[in-house]
């Protein structure tokens, strides 16, 4: 069954529960009656008018000023220092200490994103990814192929990460629901990331980015990885971020249902020495597979996440930047990405093009 793209995931999921119970509540439970109705709940949904909404968050940043304005895109995003006191989030305090439990952040950067929905919800979404669309940037600026060692192992890639509470208001700063977004994994507030020094060279990245981005073909799927790439590397264990790393690498080289061979040739090409690449790659997905089918937790899991976010960042760098690959379409970078990576097999397969354009041109 096909949803309108403007009709958000999480809704397409309640419209098909609602779809099945009403079947049920019919006696024609068959898949004809469940399609036909989740069609019209569908259309339902789309008439809805939208609404202005606010979503109020954080993320670990220092703020080279008391108040930011960023334009991303469609996106304004509102950054202060200092909490917003329009924005009344007394409702959720109580259920706010029983669900983090743990100590709250209390210099992390307050930001602000207007935006439209035809529910708290959809607006919400719409929000949160315009949020992680702008960390995705940063932080790929910040940490582009860093390496790291630690003691313990865990904690986050990112420099900049979301805060552990997200609430969705009116205009006016009322809240807009009974319920707010969260993040399960939240432990303790992560190390502030000092922009005072660096934001004039991040912003020059971010606007870099955003240009390219726009001009590119590629630009969805781009725009799509960026934001994952914000949420993969909140991970604090190292393990799951390794095995969503490699997702996105999948992503990146459009080789979600196609082989191993396939992705790790791909991420190679970019690469001056692909033949190292991609012995190592083979490293890295061995330990995946190890680690999905076997359950193997891993000792070095630092070193193999920081070694696959090395070929996520030079993907993203030449999708973005190459010129070759934001003018011409995905498909055909693909099919770039999977030509032979030795000079001299490139040489004989550029003679057989010539010959075979020979061949046709003489046929009458």
């Amino acid at each position: 069954m096909d949803f309108h793209k403007d009709i958000p995931q999480y809704t397409r999921q309640a419209i098909v529960w609602r779809a099945v119970c009403d079947s049920v509540t019919q006696g024609k439970l068959n898949a004809d009656n469940i399609i036909r109705i989740a069609e019209e709940k569908g259309r339902e949904h789309l008439r809805k008018k939208k609404a202005d909404f606010v979503l109020l968050t954080s993320f670990s940043a220092k703020l080279p000023s008391d108040r930011l304005v960023i334009r991303l895109g469609e996106d304004q995003l509102l950054l202060n220092r200092r909490y917003p006191r329009r924005f009344d989030r007394s409702k959720y305090l109580s259920i706010i200490a029983h669900t983090i439990p743990s100590e709250q952040p209390r210099e992390y950067a307050w930001v602000r994103v207007p935006v439209v929905g035809r529910s708290w919800r959809e607006a919400g979404d719409a929000a949160l990814d315009g949020v992680n669309l702008l960390r995705g940037i940063w932080n790929l600026g910040l940490t582009f192929q860093r390496w790291r060692v630690s003691s313990d192992s865990r904690g986050p890639m990112n420099d900049i990460v979301l805060g552990p509470i997200h609430t969705v208001h009116h205009p006016d700063g009322k809240p807009a629901a009974d319920s707010f977004y969260y993040e399960p994994e939240y432990r303790k507030p992560h190390k502030l990331c000092d922009l005072s020094e660096r934001y004039d060279k991040l912003r020059q990245f971010q606007q870099s980015v955003m240009r390219q981005v726009n001009r590119s073909r590629a630009g969805p799927l781009l725009q799509r990885s960026l934001i994952r790439y914000a949420r993969t590397q909140d991970e604090a264990d190292l393990d799951d971020c390794f095995l969503n790393l490699w997702a996105l690498l999948e992503a990146l080289t459009c080789t979600a249902k196609a082989s191993y061979d396939t992705t790790v040739h791909r991420a190679a090409s970019v690469w001056l020495d692909p033949a190292y690449c991609v012995q190592e790659l083979k490293h890295l997905r061995n330990w995946r597979n190890r680690s999905v089918h076997l359950s193997e937790p891993s000792d070095t899991r630092e070193t193999h996440a920081y070694q696959l976010k090395r070929y996520v960042d030079k993907m993203f760098e030449f999708l973005i930047f190459n010129r070759d690959s934001r003018r011409q379409s995905l498909e055909d970078t693909m099919q770039l990405l999977n030509l032979p990576h030795d000079d001299a097999e490139l040489k004989r397969k550029l003679s057989l093009y010539r010959k075979a354009l020979r061949l046709h041109a003489a046929k009458p």
